[in-house]
C-alpha cells in the first residue's frame, strides 16, 4: 500500500481454530478478524473490503510473544521472540483466518496442550471514517463527538495487519471449546481443530470486559469468559434442541413414507383385484369360463399382469355373449372357443392385431 499508515494501532482479540503437522511441516491457523463492530466504547470496525485488501500484507509477518515465551503483554520488538510466520490466509466474507508456519518447537507443543490460546491481531489503519458523519477520522479519533457519545463507530476503510502476539488473557474463550486435549482427533494425533462456525459466532458478537490499564488503553474486541461460558451453554443447548427437532422431524418423516407406501400397495391391490374380477366376468360373459371354474380361475387371472388382464378383456368383447341352454341345444357350436389362458391370450393378440406372445412351458404360470 502507497499510504501511510496512522500513528496509532487497533488489536482484536482472536482465537486458534486448526492445529495440523504434516509432512515436517507445524501450522496452525487461526480466526484473525471479523468485519462486525465491536461493542467496546470507542468502538471500531474493518469493512468487508478493506479486510479483503489487507488480507495479503499479512503474507511474512511474524507470530511471536515476549522472550522466554512471556504473554502478559504486548513487549517491544526487540524483546520479542518469532515462534512462527503467516503463509497464507482464507476470506471468509465477514471473517478471516490465516496460517501461520510454527517454526519453535516449544511454541508447538505449547499450542497442542492449550497453553497458548488467544492471539492479538494487530493494524495499522491508514482511512477511518465516522460511521454516522462519513467524516475522516485522525488519530484523535477517540475524541471524534460521535465516536465519543457511542453514537458511532471508526469505520476503517482501508488498513494492513502489523504483527501478530501471543497474549495471556482471561477474555480469551477458553472455556470449553479450544480444550485441545479433550478435542484431539484420534485419527491424526497431531491434527487438532476448534470450531470455526462457532468462534465467527462468539466474535461477531464481542464486546468488552476491563483488565488492566494497559488493555483498556487499546481499542480491543473481546469477550469476557462468563459471557463466553453463557453463550456457550446457549449454543448447546440449541443445538441440544435442534437435534431433537431433527430426530423428531425425521421420524414423522419416515411413518408418512411408510404410511403411503402402506396406501399405495392397497390402492394397487384393489385395482389389481377389480380388474381380476372385470377380466372373468367379461370372459365369464363370453363363455370362455364358467361359474363352477370360477376359484380356479381367478387364481390363473390374479397371477396375470394389468396389461394381459386388459387383452383378456378386449378380447372377450368381441365375443358374441353366451347363448341360452335352450339356443345351445337348438344350434349347437361348431367349435368351442379355447378357456386356456394361455390360448386366449395368444388368440386375443392375434385378433387385436398384437404380436403373439411366447407360448409358456406347461405349469410355469
Amino acid at each position: 500500500m502507497s499510504q501511510k499508515p496512522s500513528a496509532h494501532e487497533l488489536c482484536f482479540y482472536a482465537g486458534l481454530y486448526r492445529l495440523t503437522a504434516v509432512d515436517g511441516k507445524k501450522k496452525a491457523e487461526f480466526y484473525l478478524m471479523n468485519t462486525y463492530r465491536n461493542r467496546r466504547k470507542p468502538s471500531w470496525g474493518v469493512t468487508e473490503q478493506a479486510l479483503d485488501q489487507a488480507l495479503p500484507t499479512l503474507l511474512g509477518k511474524p507470530l511471536g510473544m515476549g522472550a522466554g515465551y512471556k504473554t502478559d503483554r504486548h513487549y517491544p520488538e526487540d524483546q520479542l521472540m518469532d515462534s512462527g510466520t503467516f503463509v497464507s490466509h482464507t476470506n471468509h466474507g465477514r471473517y478471516a483466518t490465516g496460517t501461520a508456519e510454527i517454526t519453535d518447537t516449544q511454541t508447538y507443543e505449547m499450542l497442542k496442550t492449550g497453553t497458548l490460546k488467544a492471539i492479538s491481531t494487530v493494524i495499522y489503519p491508514y482511512y477511518e471514517f465516522c460511521s454516522v458523519c462519513n467524516e475522516q477520522l485522525d488519530n484523535n479519533w477517540e475524541t471524534h463527538s460521535h465516536i465519543k457519545s457511542g453514537e458511532a463507530y471508526a469505520r476503517v476503510e482501508s488498513f494492513e495487519f502489523a504483527r501478530f502476539d501471543f497474549v495471556d488473557t482471561p477474555a480469551y474463550p477458553q472455556a470449553g471449546f479450544l480444550n485441545f486435549a479433550a478435542s484431539k482427533n484420534q485419527n491424526q494425533s497431531d491434527n487438532t481443530y476448534a470450531s470455526l462456525p462457532l468462534l465467527a459466532g462468539l466474535y461477531a458478537c464481542a464486546h468488552p470486559t476491563n483488565l488492566n490499564r494497559e488493555i483498556e488503553s487499546k481499542n480491543v474486541n473481546f469477550m469476557d469468559e462468563k459471557e463466553i461460558v453463557a453463550a456457550l451453554s446457549t449454543l448447546q443447548k440449541d443445538l441440544t434442541s435442534l437435534s431433537a427437532s431433527v430426530t423428531a422431524l425425521t421420524a414423522n418423516f419416515n411413518t408418512m413414507r411408510e404410511e403411503q407406501k402402506t396406501e399405495k400397495t392397497q390402492r394397487e391391490q384393489k385395482e389389481a383385484t377389480a380388474l381380476v374380477e372385470e377380466a372373468y366376468l367379461a370372459r365369464l360373459k363370453a363363455g370362455l369360463t364358467t361359474e363352477a371354474a370360477r376359484t380356479v380361475e381367478v387364481a390363473k387371472l390374479a397371477a396375470c399382469n394389468a396389461e394381459a388382464l386388459k387383452l383378456l378383456i378386449a378380447e372377450a368383447a368381441t365375443k358374441p355373449p353366451v347363448q341360452t341352454q335352450e339356443a345351445q341345444t337348438k344350434h349347437p357350436k361348431q367349435s368351442d372357443p379355447p378357456t386356456n389362458l394361455e390360448a386366449a391370450l395368444a388368440q386375443a393378440s392375434q385378433t387385436l392385431g398384437f404380436k403373439p406372445q411366447a407360448q409358456q412351458k406347461e405349469g410355469s404360470a
